[in-house]
């Protein structure tokens, strides 16, 4: 969605917090290592886009409190192993992100983590002043425990020119889906997911769309890979109103988690404030 489109959702009548996202998940170039900071040099281990919009990519913690461990800060995990995760740490930092990003953030030059609202503090249990809630929602809600409407988005496969072209398999991990994957077991795996899709027809970014592959979670007590082809979560740099975890999309809703999570990105060097099409190409 833009600001341009309209918006009904309590109070709020007008868009302005929308802003156009990656298409790819995020990866490192080496994982299960410690990630680079953003705009480290020289650089060792930076982070990078997926090829595809179908492949998990790596999962990262919200954050991760470097007073106790300090080579498990930004660490990235392994998208398709089934074994405890390496270097896991459950010790996650419970401090606003405006405050940790400089020694947290690993986005590449130019992106920063997407936000459900407030970064300096806790977000209120009913905000909508989000760029999550306000891109990807046609009707943009205010809980961030629960069902968000499915109006403008579809589930399914994704014809990406990689997951296409692979045998569809069983997900690896606990409660892996059937007929979810494909190139499983190595860090190029890909799976099925979530369009959105700009549904405006009078807009100028008509079906305009974005994917988000259910790539599961690794469990926040033992790092295990769980859900894999079943559930997709995407941080945000926001908290929860309690302040003890941070927010996060899952499939078609927004949830507080502490567990290990895929990571979508916002382009903050454009003027383009939408969701591009999820084509993979890089533009």
């Amino acid at each position: 969605m833009t600001n341009s489109d309209p918006i009904s959702s309590g109070t709020v009548t007008t868009r302005t917090k929308c802003v156009r996202f990656s298409p790819y998940n995020l990866t490192a170039t080496t994982l299960d290592a410690q990630v680079d900071i953003q705009g480290a040099v020289p650089a060792v281990n930076p982070a990078t886009f997926t090829a595809y919009p179908t492949q998990a990519g790596a999962f990262f913690q919200w954050s991760y409190d470097q007073a106790f461990t300090p080579s498990r800060v930004r660490w990235a995990f392994n998208p398709s192993s089934t074994a405890t995760a390496v270097s896991w740490g459950t010790t996650v930092g419970t401090t606003p992100w405006d405050f940790i990003a400089g020694t947290q953030e690993i986005s590449p030059s130019g992106y920063r983590r997407i936000n459900d609202g407030a970064t300096a503090e806790a977000i209120p249990a009913n905000s909508i002043e989000s760029e999550l809630k306000q891109s990807l929602w046609r009707t943009a809600f205010t809980i961030y425990s629960g069902g968000g409407n499915v109006d403008n988005s579809v589930y399914g496969y994704y014809a990406d020119g990689f997951f296409d072209r692979r045998a569809i398999v069983r997900a690896v991990g606990l409660y892996g889906e059937a007929n979810t994957a494909v190139s499983v077991n190595n860090n190029d795996v890909a799976y099925v997911g979530r369009l959105y899709f700009n549904p405006v027809a009078t807009g100028g970014h008509y079906n305009a769309s974005l994917f988000f592959p259910t790539a599961g979670y690794r469990n926040p007590t033992s790092g295990a890979l769980n859900g894999a082809g079943l559930e997709g979560y995407y941080w945000s740099s926001s908290m929860t109103a309690g302040g003890t975890s941070g927010t996060a999309l899952r499939n078609r809703r927004l949830y507080s988690t502490t567990t290990a999570l895929l990571q979508r990105h916002w382009q903050k060097d454009t003027e383009w404030p939408s969701v591009p099409c999820g084509n993979h190409k890089r533009k």
